[in-house]
């Protein structure tokens, strides 16, 4: 089984970390092929938590890689949603989408 888990962060975010990466190693173990898109990465939070400013561009770039990821996502058989595609935007977002 193909599974494309949508995560918020990378590794580095703890939120992530707990609500799935810590899973993939049994996963993987008992054969499911698993792509993770975080979307927003790890050189994002080392900026955050270096006490550098959240940069909109960047964010928005990455939205817009989210939902061209989203377009392709056909050749999987599940999708992992970790908490929500889209965060910070209104949840009728989510729902046209659907």
């Amino acid at each position: 089984m193909k599974i494309l888990l949508l995560s918020r962060y990378g590794r580095m975010g703890a939120s992530s970390r707990l609500r799935s990466y810590q899973y993939l190693p049994v996963l993987k173990k008992h054969g499911f092929e698993i792509d993770v898109a975080p979307l927003l990465d790890n050189s994002y939070l080392t900026n955050l938590y270096g006490g550098g400013k959240k940069k909109k561009i960047y964010i928005i770039q990455k939205y817009l890689d989210r939902f061209l990821k989203l377009l392709n996502c056909h050749k999987y058989d599940l999708l992992w949603i970790e908490k929500e595609l889209f965060p910070w935007l209104p949840s009728w977002v989510e729902e046209f989408l659907a």
